[in-house]
């Protein structure tokens, strides 16, 4: 009886110290997204330092984590350190490729940087992974501007302006583009929107 008693002791010992490593796991992993929704927060309300620290202690100890690495390059970013930035996004881009604000800052980053067509690349990227969202198109549709590439311009601005008629500067932009294409009447009444 007292073997028989012990060895359900054990593994009941047993069963409990194997499922006591998931509830870690599972604790861990909720502690890790609240810290980087903390430091993504501190980010967003401009405290850059208090970020940093946030994502530099979350990379200690997950060197790999993508939300972190993502908002190390935005705090890079916002430090104007582009260079930084870039590695950073290229880092986090090779294991998340589909995300489209990755993208979409990427293009920030390249366009604050004054690299232009990288920029356009970046922002064609995020639209294509998202046309819905209206700072990707017009983000995208004032590269092409800025090439002269008016044609392609006008179709993304009439799109920013389906998606978001109070965008800012969308009649402006899209104005813009149909003068350059000589169609004077259409542009008139679109910058007097």
């Amino acid at each position: 009886v007292f073997r028989r008693s012990s060895a359900i002791i054990l593994g009941l010992i047993l069963m409990g110290s194997a499922c006591k490593p998931e509830v870690d796991a599972e604790a861990e992993a909720a502690k890790l997204t609240a810290k980087v929704k903390e430091a993504d927060a501190r980010l967003k309300n401009d405290k850059v330092k208090d970020a940093e620290r946030l994502y530099l202690s979350i990379l200690k100890e997950h060197p790999e984590h993508p939300d972190a690495i993502y908002g190390m390059a935005k705090v890079r970013y916002f430090e104007k350190g582009y260079a930084d930035a870039e590695a950073l996004f290229q880092k986090v881009m090779a294991a998340q490729a589909e995300n489209p604000d990755y993208h979409y800052y990427r293009g920030h980053n390249f366009e604050l940087s004054e690299k232009f067509a990288e920029a356009g690349e970046s922002y064609k990227q995020a639209f294509a992974l998202d046309d819905n969202r209206s700072e990707f198109v017009q983000s995208y549709g004032r590269m092409l501007k800025k090439g002269k590439k008016w044609a392609e311009a006008e179709a993304v601005f009439r799109r920013v302006a389906e998606l978001d008629p109070m965008a800012v500067f969308v009649n402006t932009d899209l104005a813009d583009c149909l003068r350059e294409q000589n169609k004077l009447d259409e542009a008139l009444k679109t910058y007097m929107k």
